[in-house]
């Protein structure tokens, strides 16, 4: 199986909460059927060791109980606030005893995801919620596609910038060829044509071109070139409708 990670941290002095998480977060994710997020098990009680893991590019949810005073070796607040403005490829999950003031998360430009209260609410009904939100940002269908690239990480990538998208033959997953490299998405094609805008064609029944990026179209071979290195092929069937698509993109 093909899969890519983005990481689930939790920073806790409270083994007992952190063992609670860590069993909610195995439970709902093998009953999700969810395949992209790699759950961080070894135990961090300080900011500089959190910045050292944060020193990738792979995305990371970092669930903080911002009641440990432990944890910080000043205000919690700018201790978030530090590291959300070095590592852009973190966000986080308030966990508190106590309901928080939103003004003061914003004010001090904090990443937040989400905010749990670990004494009122049910934490698997709040963590479910919180990978459902993670889950539509794999296709935003405004500005990107969250998708798994390369080095296995989870990435953005944008709409502009996709020039083709393929099925991989039997499986629920798509290859996302675009300007910087290839992507990796959990999703059928004909369910991803949906979510997508004008800009896209199902092309043949496996592949989705970006007829923005579209350089070149060669009607006797049936190909759609990108640049020199990447083209894809079009269905005969969807020929006539391609070159009507290409005389109203023209006129």
């Amino acid at each position: 199986m093909i899969t890519g990670y983005m990481d689930f941290i939790i920073f806790t002095f409270d083994d007992r909460l952190r063992d609670t998480l860590l069993k909610i977060f195995k439970f709902v994710l093998a009953d999700m059927d969810i395949d992209f997020v790699k759950l961080f098990k070894d135990s961090i009680k300080s900011i500089n060791e959190l910045g050292n893991i944060c020193n990738d590019d792979a995305e990371k949810v970092i669930f903080v109980n911002i009641n440990d005073k432990r944890l910080f070796n000043e205000d919690w607040t700018k201790c978030l606030n530090t590291l959300s403005q070095k590592y852009s490829n973190i966000t986080f999950v308030i966990l508190s005893k106590e309901e928080i003031n939103a003004g003061i998360i914003f004010k001090n430009d904090i990443r937040v995801k989400y905010f749990i209260n670990i004494i009122e609410d049910d934490l698997e009904i709040e963590i479910r919620k919180i990978i459902n939100i993670l889950c539509k940002e794999f296709y935003n269908k405004d500005e990107y596609i969250v998708a798994i690239n390369e080095n296995q990480n989870v990435t953005k990538i944008f709409l502009k910038d996709i020039l083709f998208i393929e099925t991989i033959k039997g499986k629920h997953k798509c290859v996302i060829n675009h300007s910087k490299g290839k992507g990796i998405l959990r999703i059928g094609i004909n369910e991803l044509i949906l979510k997508l805008d004008s800009r896209f064609i199902l092309c043949r029944p496996s592949t989705i071109a970006n007829k923005e990026n579209i350089i070149e179209i060669d009607f006797k071979n049936n190909i759609f070139y990108f640049n020199k290195d990447l083209s894809c092929t079009f269905s005969r069937n969807n020929k006539k409708k391609i070159k009507n698509l290409v005389k109203g993109e023209m006129s």
